[in-house]
């Protein structure tokens, strides 16, 4: 069982560290402000060693194998220290609130993100006098991470730790634990009253007064429509020529749902807008531009549309698209089935999101449904 004691999970440039203590071994019996006999502990925990792979990772959140023995009060702390000392972080529980089941784990928010580095100790400290009215540290499977070793304090605030000696050994692992800042990401899911234009840049090209709006309709999204007229009258959004994104590394996921087979469409990165074709881009293809749904791509020179080995028929049928692009290769998957895989022609430029429509010389009004769409560096 696991019980959160923070009211929500911080998302961003933060992960879970989970911290789990084996009971093997006297030492592990419980935690006091002092060490009288018995195996009590005044902080418990462990400390990272300076070849431990996760150093320069920030974490904020912590799962921690806790319960109590007999009766219990006042806070269960929970301390991140660097070599030095010096507390960079905090979190705490009352200690009556822990229930006395073997496999319980508790969840904490550390006051603050840190930075993990060498000598830095993650402690657990609880002030009872014995681990009989005290609290225990539960045991889990698996071992303790590579390059971290059991630290204790034997008095309280002392800064005397013991490392890396006892008969028990802590039972650790530390779960998707970020490699550095966060890249670049966009998630937009089209919803409410109106085109969020200060992201999103509109523009009409082509001829006509096309227009980008939310659809009043049950998963609707966001409805590009065009104009009557035998002009090609086009639409795009895109960034306004801010280009943020690796097209050696990306992602890029949305939907498609269009009125139409006689118009065309094209999505995914490019490196400029105001064009059906960048001079650097990869991009689902759907619609007259193509005969069955393709992969096009550029690499500053003649655009490349790449069908599928057994075509993928054009519909007027909602379907999900998700373009990744490495240094070696550009995919396209199609509700979630990979079609496409492209070795050359592929775009080396920064580019931006774009989501293009044309009415391609057609007198009748088109319209695209999108309500979503994901783009990020990987």
């Amino acid at each position: 069982m696991t019980k959160s004691i923070y009211d929500q999970l911080v998302t961003s440039n933060t992960n879970s560290l989970v911290y789990n203590v084996s009971t093997g071994g006297s030492q592990f019996n419980g935690m006091g402000s002092d060490a009288p006999s018995g195996g009590v502990r005044a902080r418990v925990g462990v400390k990272i060693l300076a070849s431990f792979a996760g150093i320069g990772s920030q974490i904020q959140n912590v799962t921690i194998g806790i319960r109590k023995n007999g009766t219990v009060s006042g806070l269960v702390n929970v301390q991140y220290i660097n070599s030095s000392y010096t507390v960079l972080a905090t979190a705490s529980m009352n200690a009556s609130d822990l229930g006395n089941g073997d496999t319980d784990t508790y969840n904490f928010k550390l006051s603050s993100q840190v930075t993990i580095a060498s000598g830095d100790r993650l402690l657990i400290q609880y002030s009872g006098t014995a681990w009989s009215n005290g609290v225990i540290l539960n045991g889990a499977s698996g071992t303790r991470p590579t390059n971290t070793t059991y630290t204790y304090e034997g008095t309280l605030n002392s800064n005397s730790f013991t490392d890396g000696s006892g008969g028990g050994v802590p039972m650790m692992t530390f779960d998707s634990v970020l490699s550095g800042v966060t890249r670049q990401r966009v998630v937009e899911n089209f919803s409410g009253g109106a085109l969020d234009t200060d992201r999103w840049f509109v523009q009409n090209i082509g001829g006509g007064s096309c227009t980008a709006n939310m659809a009043d309709s049950v998963d609707g999204g966001l409805k590009l429509s065009t104009v009557n007229g035998s002009s090609s009258p086009s639409i795009y959004l895109g960034f306004d020529n801010v280009c943020q994104y690796n097209p050696a590394g990306f992602r890029f996921i949305s939907t498609c749902k269009k009125n139409d087979d006689l118009m065309g469409i094209r999505a995914g990165i490019g490196s400029s807008d105001a064009s059906a074709n960048p001079s650097h881009q990869a991009m689902m293809s759907e619609g007259s531009f193509v005969s069955s749904r393709a992969l096009t791509t550029n690499n500053g020179g003649s655009y490349v549309d790449t069908y599928a080995s057994t075509p993928v028929a054009l519909s007027q049928t909602e379907f999900m698209y998700d373009i990744v692009g490495t240094s070696s290769s550009v995919t396209l998957t199609l509700d979630g089935v990979t079609e496409i895989t492209k070795t050359t022609a592929l775009p080396t430029a920064k580019c931006q999101p774009l989501l293009y429509i044309s009415g391609r010389n057609n007198t009748l009004v088109k319209t695209w449904n999108c309500k979503y769409m994901e783009c990020y560096n990987t």
